[in-house]
């Protein structure tokens, strides 16, 4: 996605099934670019700058619209957990073959999605955002659970950390209540009881 055009760009040839283009749809449009577009309409700056640690939060909210919808599957639960797998091996000194070949062997992947995930990690020299999707999904599923409003997070590019201080700046004013909300936080379709028994097992 690209924030500064409020733009979705998707690689030519690109194939999706619906559930995997739902799923992306309501990652990138229902979390990210409703976030950009609100942060834009705040009186103050900040929510389009974002606060410490927004990425971690973000990608929990997207990961979260993914699974409220209905739309998350195994193979993306089992993509994510390799993320963080093959981020962990990453920072532990493991090369670019090391790293391949378990994700073929242990992550039993074909060498095409095994060398796309590798490489995904090992870009620009090491990229090790993909390590937040889970753990921030796991944060904000418990937040959602504990029946806490989200609406605020939805602000800018907002941190779970500072929620409180948000709510304060948007009781008093500083801030405006988002305009655009994400549908599946209202209402969602947590209806798949293997997604969910998975999920509750997050550590």
């Amino acid at each position: 996605m690209i924030n500064s055009k409020k733009l979705v760009r998707v690689k030519k040839g690109a194939q999706f099934t619906r559930k995997s283009l739902m799923a992306l749809s309501h990652h990138e449009i229902g979390v990210h670019m409703v976030t950009t577009i609100n942060a834009t309409l705040q009186p103050l700056y900040m929510p389009r700058l974002g606060a410490p640690l927004n990425t971690l939060t973000q990608e929990g909210l997207a990961v979260l619209s993914e699974y409220l919808s209905g739309n998350i599957t195994l193979g993306r639960l089992k993509e994510l957990a390799l993320r963080v797998l093959a981020v962990d091996m990453l920072v532990k000194g493991h090369d670019f073959i090391e790293v391949f070949e378990f994700l073929m062997d242990d992550g039993n992947l074909d060498q095409n999605a095994a060398y796309y995930l590798t490489s995904r990690v090992f870009r620009g020299g090491g990229f090790t955002k993909d390590h937040l999707y889970l753990r921030g999904f796991r944060l904000i599923l418990k937040h959602y659970h504990e029946g806490k409003p989200l609406d605020n997070l939805l602000i800018g590019k907002m941190s779970l950390k500072y929620l409180p201080v948000l709510d304060e700046m948007v009781q008093r004013r500083f801030l405006l209540p988002p305009k655009y909300k994400t549908r599946t936080f209202q209402q969602n379709s947590e209806e798949n009881p293997i997604i969910r028994y998975l999920i509750e097992g997050l550590k």
